[in-house]
Order: C-alpha cells, then sequence, then structure tokens
C-alpha cells in the first residue's frame, strides 16, 4: 500500500483489500444488469470515486446499472500513442473499470466487454494491470492473453504525493 494512496484514498485501499478478501457485501450478477453508455461527468465521478488510479480520457464509456443504480464502470480509449507507434484504426485500450465499494458484479466486466466489442467492432483491444494492486486475472477471464510483464517503474515524490515518471 503505497503511503499517499492510503492517505487520500484511504477508502478505495480498504475496498481493493475487501475484495481481495471476498467480503463485498452486494454480490451483483451481471444478467440482471442493463449495459448504458454514460457521460463523461458521471463516468469522472465514478472512476474518481472507485478507482485507485481516478478518471482517465477515454471516447467510450460504459456503466452497467442493477435497478437504475450505476454498480460498474468500464472506460475504452483509442490506443495512446506512448504504448507503442502510432495507433492504428480499431486499436483500442480498456483503460479503467471499476465497481462501487459494496458490490461485486458477477460477470460484469465480460458483459460490458462483449457490449463494447458489438458495438465499435475493434480490431484489437489491450490493457494492462497494476501488478500492485491486482494480478490481472480478470482480464484473462475475460479472454485476454498476458504478452508481458513490464518492470516495476520509479516514481517522483513533491508534498508526499507520488508522480509518474512521465
Amino acid at each position: 500500500i503505497w503511503e499517499d494512496d492510503w492517505k487520500y484514498k484511504k477508502d478505495i485501499v480498504k475496498n481493493l483489500i475487501r475484495g481481495k478478501l471476498g467480503l463485498h457485501t452486494n454480490k451483483i450478477n451481471a444478467r440482471d444488469c442493463v449495459v448504458k453508455e454514460i457521460d463523461t461527468k458521471i463516468a469522472k465521478e465514478f472512476c474518481n470515486t472507485y478507482h485507485i488510479q481516478g478518471y482517465a480520457s477515454s471516447q467510450v464509456k460504459l456503466g452497467l446499472y442493477y435497478n437504475n443504480k450505476l454498480v460498474m464502470v468500464c472506460l475504452f480509449s483509442k490506443k495512446r500513442r506512448l504504448i507503442g507507434g502510432k495507433p492504428k484504426e480499431g486499436e483500442w485500450e480498456l483503460s479503467r473499470m471499476c465497481s462501487p465499494f459494496d458490490a461485486h458484479v458477477r460477470g460484469g466486466a465480460s458483459k460490458l466487454l462483449k457490449h463494447f466489442v458489438r458495438l465499435y467492432r475493434p480490431k484489437t483491444i489491450i490493457t494492462f494491470a497494476d501488478l500492485s494492486v491486482s494480478n490481472g486475472d480478470v482480464y484473462e477471464k475475460m479472454g485476454f492473453k498476458k504478452e508481458h510483464i513490464v518492470p516495476p517503474t520509479y516514481y517522483w515524490t513533491t508534498m508526499d504525493i507520488r508522480l509518474p515518471r512521465y
């Protein structure tokens, strides 16, 4: 657990721990949910509240609703240039995926991914797992193949906040 995450994002860190321990109190089946495109404001608020890295700019924002309540969000963006060369048509990145603190949405990630594929017909989709937070098994369950592990990076700190090397 990074010190700044504990200091500034304690609720998110606690939720990650609860999830790893299987202690989410609200278990929801994706088949009981409806997929809807959501606007930037809703996506930002949701991701900044429930994702350790916060919101990421994206072209496609999908929400999963259970009884008219937003219970999961997936953000898809065109492949970033920084990931390797100039992006080609049809290359996408799943850049964020999260759900509320009390919810575990069984099959939610797969349902959102299938919806995205059906609507946008991507040639490729990539994603990343921060191994300090997750082992990435959810992506393998969704059909992604692990290509390689990126070596650990370094951070700068200023006024007790971690900044990426970029």
